[in-house]
């Protein structure tokens, strides 16, 4: 489902102990469905994020993609840089994530992905949610090793909109007796921040 470009140079390991060899890579892809994204990316990198980039990915194109690998590979995937660089940048096109099952997921999104280290961005320039409201937002992992999901954003649109919005996600319990009583009319802004530990029990929290 994609094709593309690639080279580079590999070192078997040798007798030494811990030594998995070395590798100096560089690929670009074309474009990629975005579903797929997750199962080009070295298990390495941790059962939780790819279990979150298959549950949220649900539609859309990774376009222009570039890879960089180099370093030796006991040291994958070379934390901030260190020891070696570990890298994969993309741009999204029409993108639909859902980033928490319970929570309304934004559509037609645009932006750019970077995966850099033991790290993940996600920048999303433009999107719809609920399919009226504009939304932008940052959906970041600082690091793989202890994986908390922050998502901060920020939405405009018509004030009834964001009330379903709300009605649809699981702020609805606890404000359900503001939601039904007030009627909103016009424009509105909202900011929303968001953590979501990835491994554990630990409930999202509001920031």
């Amino acid at each position: 489902d994609l094709t593309g470009r690639a080279s580079g140079l590999y070192r078997s390991p040798s007798n030494r102990p811990g030594d998995k060899g070395f590798i100096d890579m560089k690929a670009s892809i074309g474009s990629v469905a975005a579903t797929a994204v997750p199962k080009y990316l070295p298990f390495a990198l941790g059962n939780n994020l790819l279990k979150w980039l298959n549950q949220s990915l649900k539609g859309g194109t990774a376009r222009n993609v570039e890879l960089t690998l180099n370093g030796p590979l006991s040291q994958f995937p070379f934390p901030e840089g260190r020891g070696g660089t570990f890298e994969v940048r993309f741009d999204l096109d029409n993108l639909h994530l859902r980033y928490l099952p319970d929570w309304p997921g934004v559509e037609k999104a645009n932006g750019s992905a970077r995966f850099f280290g033991s790290s993940m961005a996600i920048d999303v320039k433009q999107a719809a949610l609920q399919k009226q409201v504009a939304v932008s937002a940052k959906v970041e992992i600082k690091s793989f090793n202890t994986p908390v999901l922050t998502v901060d954003g920020n939405a405009k649109g018509k004030a009834y909109d964001f009330i379903q919005f709300v009605r649809y996600s699981p702020l609805y319990e606890s404000n359900r007796h503001l939601i039904e009583s007030t009627e909103l009319i016009g424009l509105a802004a909202l900011d929303l921040k968001l953590s979501v530990p990835l491994s554990g029990k630990a409930a999202p929290k509001i920031l």
